[in-house]
């Protein structure tokens, strides 16, 4: 259950999250970073700085269902262990998605513990003013997304011996320009 309910709705056993913020910033230059729209808004500024933006919700039961919009493209939306520090990958140039107990989506990819897929999946996660709708079902260690536009959908299940409970909304933001809204 998330850490806060005060502003949780139970909807069908599934808690509809529109508190959800970004609390904590991983990058290795704090003006690459724009946090707005009271803390629900995270963008990175600068061409070639990657960085990485945790929610302040920690997830160890239940099922949490989380709005966005892409404001900018190509940022990845998931989840990680809240007790594991996002690290740069020197591999890929900084980037704070491939560190382990990552979880999620970006582009045309399905990230599982810091590692991308190799069987891409068939919707792309970059469309500048779609509505995505992640669902965290902390009770059988699966994500969903939405994208609320076309209906396109995908699962991935996680592994909790490599992304253990607590889990926390999890933003990466590439070297390309990104951005995502909590709506």
């Amino acid at each position: 259950m998330a850490s806060s309910v005060s502003m949780l709705k139970k909807s069908d056993m599934i808690n509809i999250v529109e508190d959800e913020k970004f609390v904590q910033i991983f990058t290795s230059d704090e003006n690459t970073v724009k946090l707005s729209a009271d803390k629900r808004s995270v963008e990175n500024i600068y061409m070639g700085k990657p960085a990485g933006a945790l929610g302040v919700h920690s997830y160890s039961s239940g099922i949490h269902r989380i709005r966005t919009r892409i404001n900018k493209s190509l940022p990845f939306l998931g989840i990680r262990s809240k007790n594991i520090p996002p690290e740069p990958r020197l591999y890929s140039a900084g980037s704070y998605i491939h560190s382990d107990a990552t979880y999620g989506w970006v582009n045309y990819f399905r990230y599982h513990n810091g590692l991308h897929s190799t069987t891409p999946w068939d919707c792309r996660f970059n469309r500048v003013g779609h509505i995505w709708t992640i669902t965290l079902n902390c009770d059988e260690h699966r994500l969903h997304l939405l994208d609320e536009t076309t209906n396109e959908e995908d699962d991935i299940v996680v592994d909790v011996d490599k992304a253990p409970f607590p889990w926390c909304l999890f933003v990466g933001l590439h070297r390309a320009t990104a951005g995502i809204l909590l709506i």
